[in-house]
């Protein structure tokens, strides 16, 4: 088998629960589970234990999820779950990091997506468009105004409230020892219960007709996306057909 252990801990939880107001506290509450200090270790000791083991925990959050992720050889396995489950179970919710993310945060919306990626921007706008007034209107990482007023304790309320046993799923492949499981399984027992979430979101309104939408800014290039609304989702049996078909073409667009 492969010496290689591969981590997914997923909760439940996203940008879509972003309370009104605090949009991007979420994205900021993952990235400071990831980026950020334990109770007894900050954020640089722990790149430097990491360091010598070739890894990382690395994040992404979407409108309902919120996934870590991570690979350790077996023989760091014990040292890498230390780290990691602190990191997860015992966040230290510093102020140091809460400014620097929540910096990282504001940074990514002003500059990398507004001036820096022209076609992240069109489907960004066309989300604000397609959702106006929806839980999925706002960009993952949350909105500029709103980012501004976050506090740590909106980020500490955040964890509380969504970071439970109910949104909890444990993915784990490789090379564990046969024990392992059970030794994850009890240490996550430490997070609170928690209910599962019977959120249904509805689906958006989309007038029939042509819309043509103008972002204007300063730019070298100039980027058109055409498209129409189908029918098909992620539950149709055309799914994964048409899911590679926009994968190679993806790839093949450029060339």
């Amino acid at each position: 088998g492969t010496p290689l252990v591969t981590f997914r801990v997923l909760f439940m939880t996203g940008a879509a629960d972003d309370p009104h107001g605090k949009e991007g506290v979420a994205a900021l509450t993952a990235a400071m589970l990831a980026q950020g200090g334990t109770r007894d270790m900050t954020y640089e000791q722990i790149v430097e234990a990491m360091y010598p083991m070739a890894t990382s925990l690395g994040w992404q959050i979407d409108k309902e999820m919120t996934v870590f992720a991570g690979t350790t050889h077996v023989d760091n396995l014990d040292a890498y779950y230390r780290l990691v489950s602190a990191m997860l179970l015992d966040p230290g919710f510093r102020q140091e990091d809460f400014a620097r993310l929540k910096a990282d945060a504001v940074n990514f919306l002003k500059v990398s997506l507004r001036e820096g990626n022209d076609e992240e921007l069109g489907k960004e706008y066309l989300y604000n468009i397609i959702y106006a007034g929806h839980p999925y209107a706002h960009h993952n990482m949350g909105t500029l105004s709103a980012l501004e007023r976050l506090t740590l304790d909106d980020v500490r309320a955040f964890y509380k409230q969504n970071y439970t046993r109910a949104n909890l799923r444990i993915g784990l492949a490789g090379g564990y020892p046969p024990n392992f499981p059970k030794t994850v399984e009890a240490s996550f027992e430490k997070l609170p219960a928690g209910a599962a979430s019977k959120k249904k979101y509805a689906a958006p309104k989309v007038a029939p007709g042509m819309r043509v939408e103008i972002v204007k800014r300063e730019t070298r290039a100039t980027a058109l996306s055409l498209g129409f609304p189908i029918a098909v989702n992620r539950s149709h049996k055309d799914w994964p057909a048409l899911a590679l078909v926009a994968s190679y073409l993806g790839q093949h667009r450029s060339s």
